[in-house]
């Protein structure tokens, strides 16, 4: 299978661009520089394990999309197998619920 990566770069940015003004400044800069750089793969990674590291709460729809690329990526699970403990019903940090 055939990766996309224009679709990648803009998904991953989509996810990224979605914990601005609520998360670590410094993470999502240095998750955004491997993004421009396209470094896709070690971007999602330090993303998952930031996210991790911090408690970060995210919404199902974050979550989803999260998986949705590191499945494409191949990323290893354990990168984001424990990701599910951070997602909230209230949709504070990531896409905002309609």
């Amino acid at each position: 299978m055939s990766i996309n990566y224009d679709n990648l770069d803009k998904k991953l940015s989509h996810i990224v661009d979605s914990f601005k003004g609520s998360w670590c400044e410094v993470c999502i800069k240095d998750v955004s520089d491997l993004i421009y750089m396209r470094e896709y793969k070690i971007a999602i990674e330090l993303l998952c394990e930031n996210l991790q590291e911090d408690s970060v709460p995210i919404s199902e729809d974050v979550y989803l999309s999260i998986t949705e690329v590191c499945e494409i990526m191949h990323v290893e699970s354990v990168y984001w197998k424990n990701l599910p403990s951070l997602i909230t019903d209230k949709g504070s940090v990531g896409y905002p619920k309609n």
